[in-house]
């Protein structure tokens, strides 16, 4: 067998809480997965940290896992404390992995012989689900779409094993994915973007590797367990909505071609003037669009050296279709819904190749059409007359619906 190669897991912290990274840190030392490097790098928490963070190493030390800690005078954002991280780093293969998840046991193992098995892939994407509801998919890497937006794969749909076949993904999150360190050299994809701060980085360097013709991967036999926002759920969300708004710009300006880009503007501007108009936040929104205008200066000599170096047009890379989320995305929670369930399902059935499940989905289409009220059990036992077995995060889903 081909000797492993090693991996360097590198990892951005900020005010972690002591039980939250502790249970990072120990799923990592039960990785079967040899040889390997922690590196973490803390942006700005303070002293009290440095300390918690050098006695939660001490553990993998021991173990054998090299380590290295470097501790920020303040908060440069994430993209730039991970570029700090990878410069730190030393092995071929980098896990960016966030603070707040637990890695399967055979988590990097599975990622790590992906990357042998398919040298022509520069990223790979495990499966991440939910801490909280370890039935619910955060993602299997992430999509973009025509409109600009860009979002997780699967992201708040049920985990009935419809991602369960490793396949071809348009990008990967830094939350969780594997990347060839190669990737990170300026000849190449480049490192991170400090421009975006944090939130959609991962959307920017996914879509400058795919216009220059990289390719990415799903590795679903790679599972981690994701809190979800966990550093920014403390911030407002109006915090959180301004920055994302904002690097949607960003992302487009710099990555996507002429006459997409102004579509995307176009667009996008009318529906925030609305916003300003009478929308939820006004005054945000206003920030939005001055950071935006801001942006076309700011990153117009970025966007030239990229498109000079294009091998893949827009349309092969984002969706004609929105994304959409069953999500409650200022609680990150599910959001309950017959409409999630047709969804999960509609993807397992085109992977099955079950006419059972293909019949539940023409059945729960009629029903979301109809605006019927049916009670769960009711629906329960529709699916169940159409195929053989209904899986159990499906039954505990349904159950839900009612409820919630």
């Amino acid at each position: 067998m081909p000797t492993p190669q090693p991996v360097s897991i590198l990892t951005v912290t900020y005010h972690p809480e002591e039980s939250v990274i502790s249970g990072c840190l120990t799923s990592l030392l039960g990785q079967r997965h040899r040889p390997l490097e922690v590196v973490l790098v803390d942006n700005g928490s303070g002293p009290s940290t440095e300390e918690l963070l050098r006695q939660q190493l001490q553990a993998l030390e021991g173990a054998g896992i090299a380590t290295a800690l470097r501790c920020l005078h303040r908060n440069t954002g994430f993209a730039q404390a991970m570029n700090v991280a990878l410069g730190m780093s030393s092995a071929p293969l980098c896990l960016l992995l966030n603070p707040d998840t637990l890695l399967d046991p055979a988590a990097v193992s599975e990622l790590a012989a992906a990357a042998l098995s398919h040298p022509e892939c520069v990223g790979f994407a495990p499966k991440v689900k939910l801490r909280s509801y370890p039935t619910i998919i955060d993602s299997v890497g992430i999509e973009f779409a025509w409109s600009g937006d860009a979002q997780q794969r699967g992201l708040g749909q049920i985990d009935l094993g419809q991602f369960d076949l490793p396949e071809p993904v348009p990008g990967v999150t830094m939350g969780a994915s594997l990347i060839r360190r190669a990737a990170f050299e300026a000849a190449e994809v480049g490192p991170l973007d400090p421009r975006f701060f944090m939130f959609f980085e991962d959307v920017d360097w996914s879509l400058r590797a795919a216009i220059r013709g990289h390719e990415f991967r799903s590795v679903p036999s790679a599972v981690v367990y994701h809190v979800g926002s966990a550093s920014a759920q403390t911030r407002a969300f109006r915090w959180r909505y301004a920055l994302i708004e904002r690097n949607v710009y960003y992302a487009a300006i710099k990555n996507f071609e002429g006459r997409h880009l102004l579509g995307v503007l176009a667009r996008r501007s009318r529906a925030h003037l609305r916003n300003v108009s009478h929308g939820r936040y006004p005054i945000t929104t206003m920030r939005v669009l001055l950071g935006a205008m801001v942006g076309l200066g700011r990153l117009w000599p970025s966007r030239r050296l990229l498109q000079s170096a294009r091998r893949r047009p827009d349309r092969d890379i984002c969706s004609a279709v929105p994304v959409s989320a069953s999500m409650d995305l200022e609680r990150w929670r599910p959001r309950y819904g017959w409409r999630n369930v047709l969804d999960s399902i509609r993807r397992l059935a085109a992977v099955s190749g079950d006419p059972g499940w293909a019949r539940v989905c023409f059945y729960l289409e009629a029903l979301i059409a109809s605006h019927a009220q049916l009670p769960a059990e009711r629906v329960l036992r529709a699916i169940e007359g159409q195929v053989d077995e209904v899986p159990p995060a499906l039954r505990e889903y349904i159950g839900l619906v009612d409820s919630d």
